[in-house]
Formats: structure tokens, C-alpha cells, sequence
């Protein structure tokens, strides 16, 4: 089981190497297309001081996207936000989805 305890961080919030491994891997869950460019881990405590990831979907930007654009989206964001919280760390998942 990892070590989740905050003694072992280099800062407050931060990822441990076993968090690190597990979140680098999650990103074939939700895989880079025409649509998601690139997906990004924060790791950070929230405002009440819980162990908390944002996860921000880079998408490309379009002023009026299709409903096919948006399902895959919002698959994405679904996908691995349930993934987080299933994972055996203690980690709040925080999804944002940034057009560029």
C-alpha cells in the first residue's frame, strides 16, 4: 500500500514517487487526440487542507464544438476523475478543461 503520509513530501500536497507512477500512467486512460492536446497533474492540498489533484484537459479551442467533441470531453474528465477516486490514494480529484 503507498505511503501517503504528508511527513513524506517534499512540500505540503506534493505527489509521492508512487503517486507520481500512478498518475503518470492514468494518462493512457484518457488518450491525446485531436481534440485533448495534453493533460496536466497539480498536485496540492485544497482549501481544507485535504490531499487534492487538479487535473487540467487541454483541449483544442473552438468557438462552437460538436456534441461528439464534448461527449469525448467530458469521457475524459469522467474517466479519470472515477479513476482517482478509485485508486488507493487519498487524493481528491479536481478536473478543469482548459480550451487553447
Amino acid at each position: 500500500m503507498p505511503e501517503t503520509d504528508i511527513t513524506e513530501r517534499p512540500y505540503r500536497g506534493a505527489a509521492t514517487g508512487e503517486e507520481a507512477r500512478f498518475f503518470s500512467q492514468l494518462q493512457r486512460l484518457a488518450p491525446l487526440t485531436e481534440t485533448i492536446r495534453k493533460i496536466d497533474f497539480r498536485f496540492c492540498e485544497d482549501s481544507d487542507n485535504a490531499l487534492a489533484v487538479w487535473i487540467t484537459i487541454h483541449a483544442s479551442a473552438d468557438v462552437s464544438p460538436s456534441k461528439t467533441k464534448i461527449a469525448e470531453l467530458n469521457r475524459a474528465a469522467e474517466t479519470l476523475r472515477a479513476a482517482v477516486i478509485k485508486s488507493e490514494f487519498k487524493r481528491w480529484p479536481y478536473v478543469e478543461i482548459k480550451a487553447e
